[in-house]
């Protein structure tokens, strides 16, 4: 039996998320319960009665982004399945319309705040409260403007939409508005002084990247985790390192099989990476007996540190896993500009990028950096009729998360997912549900191992440099 130890993807709603992804937000899901902040966890994937095999061939992916499988025009539809580049192409159209509804612009929205046009997104949410919706439409809109505003830094600003999302009915954790509260005097992710760093990065056993992190006076070995939505520390780390608490409310994360946990928040006043000193990182704080999974032997491995996306977004980083070494490179305001090509998307507060599945595009992966394996979401293979592209199907994947819980999946054959220019023929790949994604899969290290990653926040694209050496297992 093969084991994997898969870190910070699942799912991770926070103070940086609470965003319900756009292919199943509808304005009757506005009254949901936000969780708010949720958890990261690891699992303990195994497969069982056959044998999981990551072996991957690489080969050029001739795929346009304009390239779809899926028909749809307005801009709503658009939306709805995930494309959010023709959605944005519509902008123009929506804004010379000058009855333009409600629903149009709140969509609008919607694909430019998951495309990091943060100033059009809030322009056209309010330019959709203007026009009076009723009252779970404009509970919606406030909460998409205060996660808008949150991306954006203005933190005074999103706890005013989210206490109007709340007035206009809908159910948000008291503890994430206490957080936001708590933030109001913070100025996060300063960087002074050099912008630019290059560090050694460790990948075996397991294989997630990890570098060596100064927290105030304490070292440790923090693993980049995009998976992750918030930078997360252990009880014993930030006892070491004397972290500054942000409040005596707790928050509770919940983990893949929905197991809670209890958090605190707090700030680490100075974090270095290399040559590359952050000021002021909010973080969570777990229990260390949270934090420890197990290798492909099952010994137990021990995490202090997971650098989350709410940190990494600030950055253009690469990732060179022949040399071993990440770079990191700070964003300039003047930077955050997305490419009109871009292929990178946040949601739920985490990295999505368009690639394709069996040559077929464009469909929403989760991009996770600190899972060993790439996996596909049966919910999202049903959605949109693609089961018929397997060859076989068969029992023997199993997923463990904390307290002993499991689910169970299956295995599929000969899988090519690709990015960009690329694609990778697997072997088999598991296949599991995961109804809150929105992701046709995840993206993890036995795809990614493969190139040189870059992962570039101002313009929000994934490039993948190809390989320079024959592929290993």
């Amino acid at each position: 039996m093969l084991a994997f130890v898969s870190i910070g993807r699942v799912s991770l709603r926070p103070m940086l998320a609470g965003m319900r992804t756009a292919q199943t937000m509808t304005a009757a899901a506005s009254r949901r319960v936000i969780p708010g902040l949720l958890g990261v966890v690891a699992a303990l994937l195994a497969s069982t009665g056959c044998t999981l095999r990551s072996e991957m061939t690489l080969s050029p992916l001739a795929l346009k982004p304009s390239d779809t499988v899926r028909a749809a025009n307005r801009v709503e539809d658009l939306v709805e399945v995930g494309d959010y580049p023709r959605a944005l192409a519509l902008a123009s159209a929506v804004d010379a319309k000058p009855n333009a509804t409600v629903a149009e612009l709140n969509a609008l929205g919607k694909a430019e705040l998951v495309s990091g046009r943060l100033a059009d997104a809030k322009r056209h949410f309010r330019q959709a409260l203007v026009r009076k919706p009723f009252r779970d439409v404009y509970a919606d809109i406030a909460w998409n403007l205060s996660q808008a505003e949150l991306l954006d830094g203005e933190f005074a600003a999103s706890l005013h939409w989210a206490q109007t999302a709340v007035e206009y009915g809908l159910e948000i954790r008291s503890w994430h508005l206490e957080l936001l509260e708590a933030l109001q005097t913070e100025r996060p992710f300063v960087v002074g002084g050099v912008k630019d760093t290059e560090v050694p990065m460790e990948h075996r056993t397991p294989a997630i990247p990890r570098v060596e992190v100064r927290i105030n006076e304490a070292r440790v070995m923090g693993i980049i985790d995009s998976g992750a939505v918030m930078t997360i520390v252990s009880d014993r780390l930030a006892a070491e390192a004397k972290l500054r608490s942000l409040g005596d409310f707790t928050g509770t994360f919940y983990g893949l099989l929905g197991e809670p946990i209890q958090v605190r928040f707090a700030m680490i006043d100075s974090m270095t990476i290399g040559d590359l000193v952050i000021e002021s990182v909010p973080v969570a704080i777990m229990a260390g007996e949270k934090m420890k999974f197990f290798t492909l032997n099952r010994t137990p491995f021990h995490i202090d540190l997971l650098l989350g996306a709410n940190l990494l977004r600030e950055f253009r980083l690469s990732l060179d896993f022949e040399r071993n070494e990440v770079s990191f490179h700070h964003l300039d305001a003047s930077e955050k500009v997305p490419a009109t090509d871009q292929n990178l998307f946040i949601l739920n507060a985490k990295p999505y990028v368009h690639g394709s599945l069996n040559g077929q595009g464009w469909f929403l992966y989760q991009l996770d950096t600190g899972s060993e394996i790439t996996y596909l979401n049966s919910v999202e293979i049903s959605r949109w009729k693609l089961q018929r592209n397997f060859a076989m199907m068969y029992r023997g994947a199993e997923l463990q998360g904390l307290g002993g819980a499991t689910k169970r999946g299956v295995m599929v054959d000969d899988v090519s997912v690709g990015i960009g220019a690329w694609q990778g023929t697997f072997k088999t790949l598991p296949l599991y549900s995961s109804e809150k994604s929105g992701a046709i899969g995840l993206i993890g290290e036995n795809f990614l191992k493969h190139f040189r990653l870059t992962i570039d926040f101002g313009t929000m694209k994934i490039l993948l440099d190809p390989p320079s050496r024959k592929n290993e297992e």
